[in-house]
């Protein structure tokens, strides 16, 4: 998979936790992105998705639209890329004068780890999605191992947004001048 030209959601996990030594040399393609073909845990989740999201949707009684849908925005010459997983739509009479936008993600993970981590790790992706969908809201939908799922609601934190557009534009400036970022550049602000 062609990874250069563009920051995507992982791009983003990837610069919020300081990895910014490997997705440089990915987006400058002095390295392969890693083939995904083989990890187990991400063709489980890839296989998974479709019934994590008609699960959420019958469990929630709502409507996912838009599904796999892909944005694109320019972030001062930065080209920001994402695929959400869709569009909720609530159906329930209550929610009628609800006007917010909701995204949502699906994700699975293994049987031992817990929501907390789960969004906490994948707080960029998800926050950097809200911004290119202009979203209120993101449904983080995840199945544990194959006996639990559950979900949260993440709203769009405009402060971590504003730091994180930061930092991309700053990890893009080594991209376009061409020069190796510290290795120990960037802190973990997932």
């Amino acid at each position: 998979m062609n990874r250069k030209g563009f920051i995507g959601g992982s791009d983003a996990v990837k610069i919020m936790r300081g990895e910014w030594l490997d997705l440089w040399k990915i987006k400058t393609g002095r390295i392969e992105p890693e083939n995904l073909d083989h990890i187990l845990p991400v063709q489980i989740g890839i296989l998974t998705e479709d019934l994590n999201l008609s699960w959420f949707e019958r469990e929630e009684n709502v409507l996912i639209i838009n599904q796999q849908l892909q944005l694109e925005k320019d972030l001062d010459g930065v080209k920001i890329k994402g695929t959400i997983d869709g569009e909720v739509v609530r159906t329930t009479i209550k929610s009628l004068k609800d006007t917010s936008r909701y995204i949502i993600e699906a994700k699975h993970t293994n049987a031992f780890n817990n929501m907390k981590k789960v969004s906490e790790y994948y707080q960029a992706q998800m926050q950097l999605y809200m911004w290119l969908a202009e979203a209120d809201n993101c449904y983080l939908s995840v199945i544990f191992g194959n006996l639990k799922w559950d979900w949260t609601k993440i709203p769009y934190d405009e402060s971590y947004t504003a730091t994180l557009l930061d930092m991309i534009k700053e990890f893009w400036g080594y991209i376009e001048r061409d020069e190796e970022p510290d290795i120990n550049r960037g802190e973990d602000y997932g």
